[in-house]
């Protein structure tokens, strides 16, 4: 578990995110390769708080990093952005984001 708060990445408004754009779109690439066929947002979404998962547990630094390990995850740069069903898997990866840090308390480590 994390006990350092992490630096904000990407400020909005009035606060700040602890993620990024790229983040988000890393997760919905990964969540259309990862999660073909599957029709419950809600599984869509537990691909992305898996990752979260690894991050928090120290198997690697940022969202990507872990996102983007070697044999990990099913990550194309070409990937689509939206899933056989018609949802769109960039708003439903900052959905799971923005609930992992409201909910939760997530924060990801500082980037080096």
């Amino acid at each position: 578990p994390q006990t350092t708060p992490a630096k904000a990445t990407e400020a909005v408004g009035s606060y700040q995110k602890l993620y990024t754009s790229s983040d988000a779109t890393v997760c919905a690439k990964i969540m259309y390769n990862e999660g073909r066929g599957l029709k419950s947002k809600t599984e869509l979404a537990c691909i992305v708080w898996t990752i979260l998962n690894r991050v928090d547990a120290g198997y690697g630094s940022t969202i990507q990093k872990v996102a983007l390990a070697k044999n990990q995850f099913a990550y194309t740069a070409g990937a689509k952005t939206t899933s056989d069903y018609g949802y769109d898997l960039i708003a439903l990866a900052k959905d799971v984001l923005e609930t992992s840090i409201d909910l939760l308390g997530f924060s990801a480590p500082e980037k080096m």
